[in-house]
């Protein structure tokens, strides 16, 4: 038992991103409260300046986003109680039973895609991907690796490959940065996502 000691501590201290990258998750999805102010930029196929909130709490959930994306200016939206949401660009604003599966559509979605994915959504006034359910099946990870700036992996979309992207955390193990490149058909999107004060 002693000779297997060492060997079992040596494991212990392995890097393991896949299992960061899951513990990072599970955590903000049972996080009973989320305060996460952002600054995303993206250049590239998609030029993007865009600063807001998510927020989820106990009552209720919200996304906003000011900025401009591809070039125009964007006032973007979701809020929701227990039972409607409300969501829209500027003038536009649709509503809606509050989607089933919302919190989790954001959250994963955030972790998996970025939060820009869904802030484009918005644009468009369309709700967050997948709020119904079944993110977690429809965005997947593969081939995590660690880094000097974090955790990083390769994102498949509907079973296509679609990008690659590093999260970076601070020592308390919350999410501070992402650094993404997404690929188009039209070419290669560069994001860089800013969070501050993640609790």
């Amino acid at each position: 038992m002693r000779l297997l000691l060492p060997f079992v501590l040596a494991l212990l201290l392995i890097p393991d991103p896949a299992r960061d990258f899951a513990e990072l998750e599970a955590g903000l999805l049972e996080a009973e409260t989320l305060e996460i102010p952002f600054h995303v930029t993206a250049k590239g196929a998609v030029t993007v300046d865009i600063r807001g909130q998510l927020n989820v709490r106990p009552d209720s959930t919200s996304l906003t986003g000011v900025g401009t994306f591809a070039g125009r200016p964007v006032d973007v939206f979701l809020h929701a109680g227990s039972e409607t949401m409300t969501w829209g660009n500027a003038d536009t604003t649709m509503t809606a039973p509050r989607a089933p599966h919302l919190n989790e559509a954001l959250i994963v979605g955030l972790t998996r895609m970025g939060i820009l994915h869904n802030l484009a959504r918005l644009t468009g006034a369309a709700p967050p991907d997948h709020a119904d359910g079944g993110v977690s099946d429809w965005v997947t990870l593969a081939g995590f690796r660690a880094d000097s700036t974090g955790i990083g992996f390769d994102i498949t979309v509907s079973n296509v490959p679609s990008g690659t992207a590093t999260l970076t955390t601070d020592p308390s193990g919350h999410l501070t940065e992402r650094h993404q490149r997404v690929d188009f058909p039209t070419g290669t999107m560069h994001v860089h996502e800013r969070y501050t004060n993640p609790d």
